[in-house]
């Protein structure tokens, strides 16, 4: 099992933040046509969302919401299926937390490769991880700002 946290400063409110993080369909490593949802309660994901993540080379992992706290705790699960990621399983976990004049957005990564530790899963999975802060910082941060961010 590998491991790794990462987060990035977002200079929104974390309801803001929240509302980024959880509209996949605007990130860009999973953009349409490469993003399709399976099934879903709405435009933004919910409990039991279940949609197909491209890592970016026309394969992925199937990941589905396990627990949902909203606006501050996001738990997903992925199964690769075929090619680089066949036999892996990924746990994702995002928290935000609203800190002064902004939000942190965490990810904590849970990496299961059976077959190869080493392999190129690890540097493709942080790669990804790295992109969906950016993206959701640059989303957040462009968000139409509430009373609350005005002053």
């Amino acid at each position: 099992m590998n491991s790794w946290a990462d987060a990035i400063i977002v200079l929104v409110s974390g309801a803001t933040a929240w509302t980024s993080l959880c509209d996949f369909s605007g990130r860009s490593r999973w953009a349409a046509p490469q993003y399709q949802k399976q099934s879903s309660t709405g435009e933004l994901i919910g409990g039991h969302t279940v949609f197909f993540c491209d890592m970016g080379f026309g394969e992925g992992l199937l990941l589905s919401v396990e627990e949902l706290d909203p606006p501050n705790y996001l738990y997903m699960r992925g199964i690769g299926n075929s090619g680089v990621f066949r036999e892996v399983e990924l746990h994702l976990t995002f928290k935000v937390v609203d800190i002064l004049d902004g939000a942190r957005v965490e990810i904590f990564v849970e990496l299961d490769e059976r077959n190869d530790t080493d392999g190129p899963v690890l540097s493709i999975v942080r790669e990804w991880a790295s992109d969906q802060l950016n993206t959701i910082k640059r989303r957040a941060e462009l968000a139409p700002r509430t009373e609350q961010e005005h002053g």
